[in-house]
């Protein structure tokens, strides 16, 4: 596949998570009147969201031929945090409201390592 591909297909996976999320985030505070945001959907979403933003972001660094710098790192931390954060949209109640608004700048931090490459 070419850089362009990988790109796309990673920025797809990334939009996907955050979609995702934030339609937990949603069915999770307001409870049973969110029933008809299906469950199953949302989670598969995650998923494949999750897969398309790993594969495509590892294909760009395998297209660059950058090995695994610092920033690559932190990169991968943000999948896995995002990965599990809906443990704790499911489990801690207290945290949604700080979740919608720290999952985009999270995001933006995501994007800031990837345009920059700082370390």
């Amino acid at each position: 596949m070419t850089y362009q591909a990988y790109k796309v297909l990673h920025l797809l996976g990334v939009l996907m998570i955050f979609f995702a999320l934030g339609a937990q985030l949603l069915r999770a505070q307001i409870g049973e009147a969110a029933q008809s945001i299906s469950k199953g959907a949302v989670g598969a979403l995650h998923g494949v969201g999750l897969i398309l933003a790993l594969v495509g972001g590892f294909g760009l660094i395998a297209k660059l031929g950058l090995g695994f710098p610092g920033w690559v790192w932190a990169k991968v931390a943000i999948w896995l945090f995002l990965a599990g954060v809906t443990a704790i949209i499911k489990r801690a109640a207290g945290l949604r409201a700080a979740l919608w608004f720290a999952l985009p700048i999270l995001g933006m931090v995501a994007a800031y390592l990837a345009i920059y490459k700082p370390f």
